[in-house]
């Protein structure tokens, strides 16, 4: 139920929008988009990291 709650809402609000931008915007949204998992997954090592050592 909670997943098909959220493919509703992102197919709405994100994926909806998402598709009405200009290529370069989709590209510009999606790298964004990669940099912010590059940055929450370096701090999620970082923190696993700090409590096995």
């Amino acid at each position: 139920m909670a997943a098909v709650f959220v493919f509703m809402v992102m197919s709405r609000y994100i994926i909806g929008p998402f598709s009405k931008l200009k290529k370069g915007e989709q590209v510009i949204v999606v790298l964004s988009f990669l940099g912010v998992l590059v940055v929450l997954s370096f701090a999620v090592i970082q923190l696993v990291l700090k409590i096995l050592v």
